[in-house]
C-alpha cells in the first residue's frame, strides 16, 4: 500500500529493504484509510502500526551490537519504572524513537518520532492504557520484538508489532 502511494520503494534481495522516498502520498493514503483527518488516539495507533512495522524491519536489517545493547538498556530502565506510568511511557517512547533512528531512514525516523510524541501527549489522560497488567504485557511484547529484530525474523517482527498495536487498541475507549 505504501509503495502504491509512492511513499516507499522496495529493493529485493539479501540486502534489500524499504526506503521512504516521499511524503507526498501520505495525506492521500490517510484519507483513503481513515476517510478524513487523523485525530483520535485510535487513529494515531493505527498509523503507528504501519510506521513501526517498517521501522522495526528496517532497523533489524541494520542492527549493530551497540544498537541492540542500547535498546535492551532502555527496556531495562522501563522495567524499573513500572511503578511510575509517565516514566515508563517516556522509556517506551525512547525505545520506539530509537528504533526509528536505527532504521537509518531519517524520514521514517521523523514520522515515528512525531506519531510517538502525539500518542504520548494524547495517552497521558487515558487510564485504560496505564494499568499494571497492560504495562507488564507491553514490556513482554517489546522484549519479544527486540529479540525478533536481533534475529532478523522479519515475519515475526510484523506479527509482534500487530500484537503490540492490538493490545493498545483493545484498551482504548470505543
Amino acid at each position: 500500500m505504501l509503495r502504491g502511494y509512492g511513499i516507499i520503494e522496495v529493493t529485493r534481495g539479501r540486502f534489500g529493504g524499504s526506503t521512504v522516498v516521499s511524503l507526498d502520498g501520505v495525506s492521500s493514503l490517510l484519507r483513503e484509510i481513515y476517510d478524513g483527518k487523523v485525530e483520535t488516539l485510535r487513529d494515531l495507533h493505527q498509523v503507528r502500526g504501519v510506521l513501526e512495522r517498517e521501522a522495526c524491519v528496517s532497523a533489524a536489517r541494520h542492527l549493530t551490537d551497540d544498537n541492540y545493547a542500547n535498546l535492551a538498556e532502555i527496556l531495562d530502565k522501563a522495567e524499573q519504572a513500572f511503578g511510575n506510568f509517565l516514566l515508563y511511557q517516556e522509556y517506551t517512547v525512547q525505545f520506539h524513537v530509537r528504533v526509528g533512528l536505527y532504521s537509518l531512514n531519517p524520514i521514517l525516523a521523523g514520522m515515528v518520532r512525531a506519531v510517538a510524541n502525539q500518542i504520548s501527549i494524547a495517552g497521558q489522560s487515558t487510564p485504560s492504557i496505564n494499568d499494571m497488567s497492560m504495562i507488564v504485557e507491553n514490556q513482554s511484547i517489546l522484549r519479544d520484538l527486540l529479540a525478533a529484530m536481533r534475529n532478523q525474523d522479519f515475519a515475526r517482527i510484523e506479527v509482534i508489532v500487530d500484537r503490540h498495536i492490538d493490545l493498545i487498541l483493545s484498551r482504548l475507549p470505543s
